[in-house]
């Protein structure tokens, strides 16, 4: 049985013109007109790496844990390997509270929509107080609204 590869649209890369355009449209504001010559070659460099697209830029030997200790990993994908790691070891160890982990994903806060917290982070926060009131238990809130409320913060897609 072979396994066919589907895709729904055929990836076509920015020019370089549309790529600056872009690019300086984060720097819209006139107070970075004091910076210009600088940011025309950042801007150079950034559009050279989407041009050559090094995946990743920065890797390191991948160590003994793995079966070929030389092949060159991201370093923040080996960060990630042990973060994710000493989270199992964590979540196994019976003798440390149980974890919970909430997640309130809207975007809106009221900082983005003046005066009103979101229903979502309102129950988020509810369900918060809640589990934290359990015993030998601890609750994490991740609250994607910071994605709205901090410039140029970003949730990267997984490639």
């Amino acid at each position: 049985m072979k396994t066919t590869v589907r895709h729904f649209s055929e990836y076509v890369p920015l020019t370089k013109e549309q790529f600056r355009e872009r690019f300086f449209a984060r720097f819209y504001d006139p107070a970075f007109g004091r910076v210009s010559e600088e940011l025309e070659r950042v801007c150079e460099v950034a559009w050279e790496g989407y041009e050559q697209y090094r995946k990743s830029p920065r890797t390191q030997p991948a160590g003994s844990a793995f079966a070929n200790s030389d092949h060159p990993l991201a370093v923040e994908w080996l960060a990630t390997h042990e973060a994710v790691n000493a989270a199992q070891r964590r979540q196994r160890d019976r003798t440390l509270p149980s974890r919970v982990l909430l997640i309130s994903g809207s975007t809106r806060s009221e900082h983005t929509c003046p005066g009103e917290v979101s229903k979502t982070r309102r129950l988020a926060e509810r369900a918060r107080q809640i589990l934290a009131a359990l015993p030998n238990h601890e609750v994490d809130v991740l609250d994607v609204s910071s994605l709205a409320d901090e410039p140029l913060k970003v949730i990267y897609p997984c490639k």
